[in-house]
């Protein structure tokens, strides 16, 4: 499944729940993967705020613009279902991370 897949299925199973589902995202503490992705561990904080930025902006568009350093850009790229009910939980070390990398 592709990772839009993943946010396809979570934002249909919110609509057939009543706006019931909840999305917990995190960095996890494997990181064996990340070469076998293409990605390099110094890159580990500033991948997770991209990708994070990337998942802020769909659940904020119908249509997502966008353009980043660890993937493709994507041109109006439609996504479907809407899920209108979002609630976000930050610790506040996350928090900080999120808003010093964002900066860079």
């Amino acid at each position: 499944m592709t990772r839009s897949g993943y946010f396809k299925v979570f934002a249909t199973l919110d609509l057939i729940s009543k706006e019931r589902a909840e999305m917990v995202v995190g960095r996890g503490s494997a990181t064996e993967a990340y070469p076998l992705f293409g990605f390099d561990l110094k890159d580990y904080d500033r991948l997770f705020v991209e990708k994070l930025e990337l998942l802020l902006k769909i659940r904020q568009n119908e249509f997502v613009n966008w353009s980043g350093r660890f993937r493709p850009a994507l041109n109006n790229l439609p996504v479907y279902p809407v899920s209108k009910m979002w609630r976000i939980s930050m610790p506040a070390q996350l928090s900080r991370v999120y808003l010093w990398f964002r900066h860079l």
